[in-house]
Formats: C-alpha cells, sequence, structure tokens
C-alpha cells in the first residue's frame, strides 16, 4: 500500500495519526511548480508525499494518439504514474496536458535518477 504522507483537516484541532510532518530545510527542489515538487529524497504532488527511496518507479504515460488530436481537437494527456516497492502497480498521481510542464518533469527526474544511481527505464 502506498505510504503518501496525508495532512487531512480535523474539526478537533489535532493532526491525524498517520500525519507527519515534512520538513525541506536544507533542501532546494529541483523542479517546483504546478503543485508538483521534487528534490532529491521527496516526490510531492497535490495531495501526497512520496520519499523516493520507497518508490519501485516513476514514469510518465501519455494518453491520446493523432486521431484523437486530429478528430475531437483535443491535446493529448500526460500522467505521471508511481509504483512503490511493495506495490509495483502503477497509479497515477498527477495528470496534465501542458508538454512543456512534462518535459521539465521528466528532466528533474533524470537528474535524481543520475544522482542516487538508478538505472532509467
Amino acid at each position: 500500500m502506498f505510504s503518501p504522507v496525508r495532512h487531512a483537516a480535523r474539526t478537533d484541532g489535532k493532526k491525524p495519526a498517520t500525519a507527519m510532518k515534512i520538513t525541506y530545510r536544507h533542501e532546494k527542489p529541483l523542479f517546483s511548480a504546478k503543485g508538483v515538487m521534487i528534490s532529491r529524497k521527496y516526490l510531492t504532488v497535490p495531495g501526497m508525499t512520496f520519499t523516493l527511496g520507497s518508490l519501485g518507479f516513476v514514469r510518465v504515460v501519455r494518453f491520446g494518439n493523432v486521431l484523437s488530436k486530429v478528430l475531437l481537437r483535443k491535446p493529448p494527456t500526460f500522467h505521471l504514474m508511481v509504483g512503490t516497492k511493495s506495490q509495483p502497480a502503477p497509479v497515477s498521481v498527477f495528470k496534465t496536458q501542458d508538454a512543456a510542464l512534462i518535459r521539465q518533469i521528466e528532466e528533474a527526474i533524470d537528474t535524481v535518477a543520475k544522482t542516487l544511481n538508478v538505472r532509467k527505464e
């Protein structure tokens, strides 16, 4: 099961038992835009934070083809997919139609992969 850090609001003023406070004090993010933040240790998307060491893979998947682009005048949708080491089934955690944003996210993922000496598929 994924173990994202979720900060849910409670009415009694207490933090949920599963919430953890994560600080990024001495860590400058490699990428931060549109709610996605990638650092050398964490991947944060709206509503979830993943420790990169717990992830089995992070990849970008494109949905849509030339036919849908021409006939429906609809640009392709890109999904940021992750899978943990314990649950390798891919889960979409972020989606966008902005190709330039996806290129920047892929560059940040490549930089982290080189830093952590993991193979890129």
